[in-house]
């Protein structure tokens, strides 16, 4: 049974913070990408199995990210905001 494509991003961390999301909610996903280049810049699919197509879809348009949120995702590091005395 094929996965569903859920998002194509245009880029492979991007498919990785929204996959990581959607796995945290309890539905598998996998990242699949359009070529075998080396690079983060390339076309990439988020896909879920069939029957949880729907709950993605709508986990996904329930997630509000910060662009702190989305690199702290991607890198795993803090930006500099988030480490800034207030």
């Amino acid at each position: 049974m094929a996965w569903e494509v859920v998002a194509t991003l245009p880029d492979v961390a991007s498919a990785h913070v929204l996959a990581t999301m959607i796995q945290g909610e309890g539905v598998p996903a996998m990242v699949v990408t359009d070529s075998s280049l080396l690079g983060e810049a390339r076309r990439s699919d988020v896909r879920v199995p069939p029957g949880l197509a729907r709950r993605a879809h709508w986990l996904m348009s329930q997630a509000e990210f910060t662009d702190a949120e989305l690199t702290f995702l991607a890198t795993g590091e803090l930006g500099d905001d988030d480490n800034a005395e207030q």
